[in-house]
């Protein structure tokens, strides 16, 4: 087993960039829900005027 001594550098640097990689997915994660939302609301909008019963 291979022993490292940590420091209190090492371990804020890989805070620190685990913290930016976080914020990265939930950015993607926010426009992906955003997408997901827009293209809903045009499906709908779709149907509401593809399936419209006339008298």
């Amino acid at each position: 087993m291979v022993k490292n001594k940590v420091t209190a550098k090492d371990l804020s640097k890989f805070l620190n960039s685990w913290d930016r990689e976080i914020s990265n997915l939930n950015i993607e994660v926010k426009k992906i829900n955003l997408k997901q939302k827009k293209e809903r609301a045009i499906l709908k909008k779709k149907e509401g005027f593809t399936f419209r019963l006339h008298n």
